[in-house]
């Protein structure tokens, strides 16, 4: 005899008898999910996990010993933890492009001149990372430039490693610890601190070195590909060169697509003059990709992105709708007063795919206003309709709500509207689903998560095409109070 109703475990045909319940918890899932945040950057060979390997990461103690301490990658997973320590942690590592391959390594140059004419301190930042070195009254150039090379290699961490110049012992040679052009981001400063102003020594470049001469970045390709069917939420991205950037974002709408639907944000930074940014932020155009104007900062352009991917995500786990003006950027230091974009150029570069930030009276920096790079539709026309980063991070949630709601009726019938259907029978019909989706929209997306708004004007156009459910529905996202505009008209006297 069969059952009326239908269940999902058991039997049809007993007939021996008893009492049988089964548990059905379908409706009870709630889709939490734990996003993942992906960390991409080179390696040193002392790490003990190989390239390419995904690795999940919950301190920055692993991060030194799976990629070598002094490695981008570390440094990289160092500002993460700093700006969200409780995140899903996934790094994949790259090697550097070898030498005789193409890879060069950025370098440069400092230069002393005379012997201390007091004592002090040589204080040196490198790469945002402060190193000092003890000087003596009447110490040689030489001995300055040798005590500064020695410094440095024993301290661990660094972007860099020094030597004394072949030829000229009063010249101190950086080179960075990775090939690449991203490495030319790294800035090295130099001053001489002392109890007296002292006359000596000189600094050559007024004491600030910007490596150059770096060349050919690791290829994200391989990186891509070993990411597989794994939804990575977000990833924190060092290379802003023209090719790494064309294939992450084709890998970016290749994920988004409806087929697979584990799209993901990646998080860049470009260190340079308003100019430069402009000119970066206008050959871009992908609506996946965020890019942080960091100005002539004294950090590297990848710890900018590690700070700002890490911390825009703890917010976007929260509430992916919600703008990410005002979060600070922690262990971020912005450029000197006279060196920061101003209001007007700020403004200019939210026009050109640019994020921008603000500094704080105490040096903080807080983010401004996070866009994603889109500028252009298909017809080339200005199109800010997917400006800010909410917008493809809303949907991107919404979506994966909807197939939350939609999971408890995988092995449903589908049937068109009729009052002859059985109850109890495990059957979908267009009605059912508008029902289920408008009931879902004011219940759930606008008043629990308060993702969009105005339920009185949702609706969704359901028809059965077969085996097929066709949808189309019509949500109003949530906006976000970004300027606040008034005027004040003084009452006649």
């Amino acid at each position: 005899m069969s059952t009326l109703f239908s269940f999902n475990t058991i039997p049809a045909n007993l007939r021996v008898p008893g009492f049988y319940a089964e548990l059905d918890a379908s409706q009870a899932n709630s889709g939490e999910m734990l996003h993942k945040l992906l960390v991409v950057g080179q390696r040193l060979s002392t790490g003990s996990v190989a390239a390419l390997v995904p690795t999940r990461l919950t301190t920055v103690d692993e991060a030194r010993k799976y990629f070598g301490y002094g490695s981008m990658l570390t440094a990289m997973l160092e500002k993460a933890f700093e700006n969200h320590p409780s995140m899903d942690v996934w790094a994949i590592a790259l090697d550097d492009v070898a030498q005789p391959s193409g890879g060069i390594a950025a370098s440069g140059l400092l230069t002393l001149t005379g012997a201390a004419s007091t004592s002090g301190v040589i204080k040196l930042t490198i790469a945002g990372t402060k190193v000092t070195v003890g000087v003596t009254k009447d110490q040689t150039d030489a001995a300055m430039a040798s005590a500064i090379v020695t410094q440095i290699n024993a301290t661990g961490g660094l972007s860099v490693i020094a030597a004394v110049n072949g030829t000229n012992a009063n010249q101190v040679d950086f080179t960075a610890r990775h090939t690449g052009e991203v490495m030319n981001d790294v800035v090295i400063t130099v001053q001489f601190d002392a109890t007296v102003t002292p006359t000596a020594p000189l600094f050559s470049t007024d004491g600030r070195i910007q490596l150059a001469g770096g060349a050919t970045n690791p290829d994200l390709t391989p990186v891509l590909s070993v990411m597989g069917d794994e939804w990575y939420r977000w990833m924190i991205c060092p290379y802003t060169d023209t090719d790494n950037l064309v294939r992450l974002e084709a890998a970016q709408d290749d994920r988004f697509n409806p087929v697979r639907s584990i799209g993901f944000r990646a998080f860049t930074a470009f260190r340079g003059t308003y100019g430069q940014a402009a000119t970066h932020g206008d050959a871009r155009n992908g609506m996946h990709v965020t890019c942080m104007g960091t100005g002539n900062a004294p950090q590297p352009a990848y710890l900018w992105a590690a700070a700002n991917g890490a911390a825009a995500a703890n917010e976007l786990a929260k509430d992916p709708t919600r703008q990410l003006r005002s979060i600070k950027l922690r262990g971020i230091t912005p450029p000197a007063v006279d060196e920061r974009i101003q209001f007007t150029q700020r403004n200019l570069l939210l026009f050109d795919g640019i994020s921008t930030y603000t500094v704080g009276s105490d040096d903080s920096v807080y983010i401004e206003s996070q866009i994603t790079m889109y500028q252009e539709n298909a017809q080339g026309l200005a199109d800010d309709s997917l400006l800010y980063l909410n917008v493809p991070e809303w949907y991107e949630m919404y979506r994966y709500e909807q197939r939350v709601l939609f999971a408890p009726y995988a092995r449903y019938k589908l049937a068109e509207d009729s009052p002859d259907l059985p109850a109890g029978q495990p059957i979908m019909t267009p009605k059912k689903a508008k029902a289920l989706l408008e009931s879902w929209y004011r219940e759930h997306m606008v008043g629990t998560l308060g993702w969009c708004e105005q339920p009185d004007e949702y609706h969704a156009d359901v028809v059965k095409n077969g085996n097929r459910l066709e949808i189309i529905d019509y949500p109003n996202e949530v906006e976000n109070l970004r300027q606040t505009y008034i005027r004040s008209v003084k009452a006649k006297a």
